[in-house]
């Protein structure tokens, strides 16, 4: 009796019942012992594509066809051995170098001429089939899309809501929301970079939804999605619209996270992570006053063996040193003396929101505009589906392309107007951060963790530190903020005239520009 080998493939759990793998099985024992042959391997793949020849179980069959005497391959259909002409025309040239034949189950064909004629009009019929289907289930997801359906795999954050069709695409998914809030929080401070983040994180046991550790690269992925704000964008489309989901981030949260991102200042790490140290939080970040040389930091060890803690420069002459405690404490006195008094901090937000006016005016009228060319995409649409219901000037093709392009046209300026409702909302808070930075520095910097320390140090010393030795940090260049309030602080009259006095006053013009 010759013998046989079995393959059978599913690409889905949901494969029609016709095709499961023991229906296949059945079948093919059946006709194997009808044709008097012997089944000696069965072959089961579950869950793969037949147009993809990298498969376990096919690799498996190679092999065993290679070393073990087989005269035939049996399959339930052509299509379960491949959903394309040239993979099945490759698989049946393995076959046939290992001199192994290839037998269907439902469809009747030999190695004779007509036989093998048959059998590629079959294959060709597969991929015909399987290019149809995938051209009605991209159809589908489109059509999905536009109704705001999510039709992929939920990201973290969410879970697919597959057995409520009425229902939203997608759901938050309890474990995990909170992940993602907490990595949107702290990024939208602009004090924490990814890597912070990330560490942040798997630090506090978040979950993730890989039931792994949370990594820079997938932080840095996750805050750009704008599934988060609720929006749903497939760029191989061109598409953009709103989802039919609950936003777990909002707007003016998500796109504040979108323009720190934007900023190589806020995005990018201080130092090499390799050379970052708990210990030396201040390394690079402050250089010496006389030879312009940055500071590092290492631990020496006394005679006794007690280690020592020490910033100092290397390879310059002269060497400055610094104990650590000495160096942080310097900086504490420092941020300090910057820390100005609740009047000065209400005198300072009065000011700015005095200069702000004029450009806040100016973006009133901008949004203006983006609200307009909203309301007018909108009648646009309204007119061109009355013009087609009532007239008959152009086809179905000519109206859905025009109706495309101007709901196309509509998104864009949509989300121009939510970006511009963003910035607006952001400017008490961007004041109140900025006074929470100047006034509570010394804080701050004691209960921040090295990401936060360093980010910090950025923001309120753009320009860095310098040290000068046994005097302590030279007068730095610092925030726009802290350096108005100082202005104020040192004048010996009052520089701010009450809201409501026109012109603003010339300093108060200097001292207030949000430059």
């Amino acid at each position: 009796m010759n013998r046989a080998v079995a393959y059978c493939r599913v690409s889905s759990d949901r494969q029609v019942e016709n095709y499961s793998l023991d229906t296949q099985e059945a079948g093919i024992r059946a006709w194997c012992e009808r044709n008097e042959l012997e089944v000696v391997r069965v072959f089961r793949e579950e869950g793969k594509s037949g147009r993809n020849l990298d498969r376990e179980e096919l690799k498996k069959l190679l092999t065993f066809c290679r070393r073990s005497q087989v005269d035939v391959v049996v399959v339930y259909k052509v299509s379960r051995i491949a959903r394309d002409t040239l993979g099945h025309l490759q698989i049946k040239q393995l076959l046939g170098e290992r001199g192994v034949a290839l037998r269907s189950v439902l469809e009747p064909f030999d190695d004779t001429p007509p036989g093998k004629l048959m059998e590629t009009v079959l294959a060709s019929f597969s991929q015909f089939d399987n290019e149809v289907r995938a051209e009605q289930i991209l159809t589908g997801m489109k059509a999905a899309a536009h109704e705001g359906r999510w039709v992929w795999p939920a990201p973290i954050g969410y879970v697919n809501n597959a057995r409520n069709k009425s229902g939203p695409s997608l759901l938050p998914d309890p474990e995990t929301v909170k992940s993602v809030q907490a990595a949107f929080e702290r990024a939208a401070t602009g004090m924490y970079s990814t890597p912070g983040i990330a560490e942040f994180l798997n630090r506090e046991g978040y979950p993730s939804s890989t039931e792994s550790r949370f990594y820079p690269q997938f932080i840095y992925k996750m805050l750009r999605k704008p599934i988060y704000r609720g929006e749903l964008v497939v760029k191989k489309w061109g598409f953009r619209g709103r989802g039919d989901w609950e936003p777990l981030v909002v707007d003016e949260t998500w796109f504040r996270v979108q323009r720190i991102l934007d900023s190589e200042s806020q995005c990018r790490d201080v130092a090499p992570r390799k050379r970052n140290s708990p210990n030396f939080p201040l390394r690079g970040l402050v250089q010496c006053a006389r030879t312009g040389a940055r500071l590092t930091g290492s631990f020496s060890r006394s005679k006794s063996g007690k280690r020592y803690a020490y910033y100092h420069t290397v390879q310059t002459k002269p060497v400055l040193r610094v104990a650590r405690e000495s160096l942080h404490e310097d900086l504490v006195d420092l941020l300090s003396e910057l820390r100005p008094s609740r009047k000065l901090l209400s005198l300072w937000r009065v000011a700015v929101l005095e200069v702000l006016e004029e450009r806040q005016d100016a973006r009133s009228e901008t949004r203006i505009r983006v609200e307009k060319k909203v309301d007018d995409l909108r009648e646009q649409k309204k007119r061109l589906a009355r013009a087609y219901a009532t007239t008959a000037s152009f086809d179905q093709a000519t109206f859905e392309a025009l109706m495309a392009d101007l709901q196309r046209d509509l998104e864009e300026a949509e989300l121009a107007a939510k970006e511009r409702g963003a910035e607006d909302l952001d400017i008490d808070e961007a004041l109140d951060r900025a006074a929470w930075l100047i006034s509570d520095g010394p804080s701050i910097w004691r209960s921040a963790d090295l990401d936060g320390r360093q980010r910090f140090v950025q923001l309120v010393f753009p320009n860095g530190l310098e040290y000068v030795p046994e005097r302590g940090f030279r007068t730095p260049t610092i925030l726009n903020a802290s350096k108005h309030l100082r202005t104020i602080q040192e004048a010996e009259k009052p520089v701010v005239e009450r809201r409501g006095f026109e012109p603003p006053t010339p300093t108060m013009r200097t001292w207030c520009s949000p430059s």
